[in-house]
């Protein structure tokens, strides 16, 4: 029964239009590893599109640029290019409106954090 619990809600979770993506794909990324950790595997595929389903329709023009990619070089689409491209774009967004609690260094922290 968890295992239906949290795929439901891995299938189900939403990025809010003000909400922070970093923090979002974050908590996917722990319901997946939830799940992987009970034998339920995700496949990069499956996640891929979970996760581009989960962002708000602000970010329709990205995920469509991604899918755009993927068609025309024949490639699939990973949870990492959509994690990367999707980050990349709110990271700008952050820079360009100045918000955030330390303006463009939260954005650059929060970058900073991921790679590391």
């Amino acid at each position: 029964m968890i295992v239906v619990d949290l795929s439901k809600k891995l299938q189900n979770i939403k990025c809010g239009d003000n909400d922070n993506v970093h923090t979002h794909f974050t908590k996917l990324d722990d319901l997946r590893e939830q799940l992987s950790a009970m034998r339920k595997i995700l496949g990069d595929n499956k996640y891929a599109l979970i996760l581009l389903r989960s962002l708000p329709t602000s970010y329709e023009p990205t995920t469509s640029v991604i899918n755009a990619a993927a068609d025309l070089s024949g490639t699939d689409i990973t949870p990492d290019i959509v994690t990367r491209l999707v980050t990349n774009k709110y990271n700008q967004c952050i820079i360009k409106k100045g918000t955030g609690k330390n303006g463009p260094e939260e954005a650059f922290s929060a970058d900073r954090r991921k790679r590391d």
